[in-house]
């Protein structure tokens, strides 16, 4: 089966044929839509299916629920260090046979650190702003509290769950990206 989609870098009017057997129907809707969860869906199009998806920063879950449909035939990891946040992800996919959600903050080392917890859950990070003029524009981003996680180094987390490649990887760490690159 096959699908127009955007992005023709050969200019024979924007359209491109990319096969699209893998995605599920809502997937395939998605990248009709549009908008940065159909870029993602489009992109699958060119993406190894065989690997592992990564979800590092899920939150409530939202942009992972939208993976798992665009990369059905992969296994989900999904990184939430905040412990309340991580039993809900749980409950939410527990009828996913091929996710599993890891408690614990990716970052440069293994081990422990302190861990900002934002008024606004998904604003919290293994960084502080401690730039006035942040907390006067983003009042969301102010520390409730600090609490200490576990971290885990990519590499360490994929030799230990036998993850050899990963197919697709979203990040949304406030600040911490390159910290989990290193």
């Amino acid at each position: 089966e096959k699908e127009t989609i955007l992005g023709d870098p050969e200019g024979t009017n924007g359209m491109i044929e990319a096969p699209t057997r893998h995605l599920t129907p809502r997937a395939r809707r998605m990248i009709r839509s549009g908008g940065p969860i159909g870029a993602v869906a489009r992109l699958s199009e060119y993406s190894d299916h065989s690997g592992a998806v990564f979800d590092v920063g899920v939150n409530r879950g939202t942009i992972a629920r939208h993976l798992i449909r665009i990369f059905p035939t992969c296994d989900a990891h999904l990184f939430e260090p905040l412990p309340d946040e991580a039993r809900v992800l749980e409950g939410r996919f527990s009828a996913f046979e091929s996710l599993r959600v890891v408690e614990r903050a990716r970052g440069a080392r293994n081990g422990t650190a302190d861990f900002y917890v934002g008024e606004a859950r998904g604003t919290s990070s293994l960084f502080t702003s401690d730039i006035p003029e942040v907390a006067r524009n983003h009042p969301e981003t102010t520390v409730e509290k600090v609490i200490k996680v576990k971290v885990q180094t990519l590499d360490k987390y994929c030799e230990e769950a036998k993850v050899d490649h990963i197919s697709c990887m979203k990040l949304d760490v406030q600040g911490a990206e390159l910290m989990i690159f290193k």
